[in-house]
């Protein structure tokens, strides 16, 4: 019975946190892996995610199955906890309670699933040697590869991992190896696969270097809400674990090098790793816990105060209420969001004339141009007279 409220507790919270990211809207990269776009990650992912393209509430439904398998993966880590039952709780709520986790599980971001994936890597990693089959490593890490690129990150664990656990090192090799290879070739093999990695390694090369490592070094900190983070990293640090150490420095790397806030996530599952080597240390987890929490309610206040308003389905919702129409042009910059919302085709507004509807994502007048405003959408909307 106590497990069975640890369970409907897990998919309370699972659920919460997916109605509120679904709330906010579909974000551009979302829609890019809802609408299997090929750019930028490899197909395995997106594919899946859109398969259920044809029912209705797809999006959400793909929310609640990620957050739900981000909340339920504390199984996992209950068990890496060699210890007593008070330490394998406080290890559990260290990952609920990583800023990183509760921000982003409830989206539909491969940054997600590489997340789960790594914690499944160090899971294996730190099992005993004749429990686990090197097959199924070998297996899940091509799959994971062709989820998405990041995971290569993961790759001293799994190369660490097979070396322990395969007879023939040069099996090791290979099966860590030519996964690595194919991807390579399928990013040769694919002109926007390739031009999204020249795009994300020249992303950063205008910022200075010094407010780069001030992003970085706030990512790191806040995706363990500053207490998993310290401990996590001083774990890595002093257990000197070789594999899980290049991970961190790879990730960290990559971060300065291809920076997005929502990388950060990639630290926790080896936070969690590093903290389960200084589990032995803690005196009073428990009260650790409750600072976690304390920095986690901070850092929710100042996203809540800086929540951006996405109101490109309340716009489209309006649009397409008043009536029926072939295409909606949108005037300005826009991203795939509007693709994925809209029951119609979106293009962008080219002033020949064709467009009945209109859509302003910057300031503009098309008075002159023959449309009237059209009364009480969300965004500026003109219709054609």
């Amino acid at each position: 019975m106590r497990k069975l409220f640890v369970v409907l507790g897990l998919q309370v919270y699972a659920c919460s946190l997916a109605y509120w990211q679904y709330l906010e809207g579909v974000q551009t990269d979302e829609a890019k892996y809802l609408l299997n776009i090929p750019y930028p990650h490899p197909p395995v992912g997106r594919f899946l995610l859109n398969l259920f393209e044809p029912f209705t509430h797809q999006e959400l439904l793909w929310r609640v199955v990620l957050a739900s398998l981000m909340a339920h993966a504390v199984w996992l880590i209950a068990k890496m906890v060699q210890g007593s039952t008070q330490k394998r709780i406080c290890m559990c709520l260290f990952w609920l309670l990583s800023w990183a986790i509760v921000s982003q599980v409830g989206t539909v971001m491969m940054s997600v699933l590489t997340a789960l994936q790594g914690l499944v890597l160090v899971y294996w990693y730190l099992q005993e040697s004749r429990t686990v089959r090197p097959e199924y490593v070998a297996l899940f890490w091509l799959v994971s590869l062709f989820t998405a690129y990041q995971i290569v990150l993961f790759g001293p664990i799994v190369l660490a991992l097979l070396w322990k656990t395969m007879r023939s090192k040069w099996h090791a090799l290979l099966a860590c190896g030519a996964p690595v290879g194919l991807v390579i070739l399928y990013i040769a093999g694919n002109p926007l696969a390739a031009a999204s990695f020249v795009s994300a390694g020249g992303q950063n090369t205008a910022v200075p270097f010094g407010q780069l490592l001030h992003m970085v070094g706030t990512s790191w900190l806040t995706a363990g809400s500053v207490v998993l983070s310290i401990l996590g990293t001083m774990g890595i640090f002093k257990q000197r674990d070789w594999p899980m150490l290049g991970s961190f420095i790879l990730t960290a790397l990559f971060l300065l090098t291809s920076f997005r806030p929502y990388y950060g996530i990639l630290f926790v599952p080896l936070f969690i790793v590093g903290c389960i080597y200084m589990v032995n240390d803690l005196q009073k987890p428990m009260q650790l816990v409750v600072l976690q929490l304390i920095a986690l309610c901070v850092f929710g206040a100042q996203h809540v105060s800086g929540l951006p308003i996405y109101s490109e389905r309340a716009t489209l919702q309006q649009i397409h209420a008043s009536g029926k129409y072939e295409s909606i042009a949108i005037l300005g910059s826009f991203g795939h969001q509007w693709q994925y919302e809209s029951t119609v085709p979106v293009r962008r507004y080219r002033d020949d004339g064709e467009d009945q509807v209109v859509v302003c994502v910057e300031s503009c007048d098309l008075t002159d141009s023959g449309f009237t405003k059209m009364p009480n959408t969300v965004l500026l909307t003109w219709k054609k007279l």
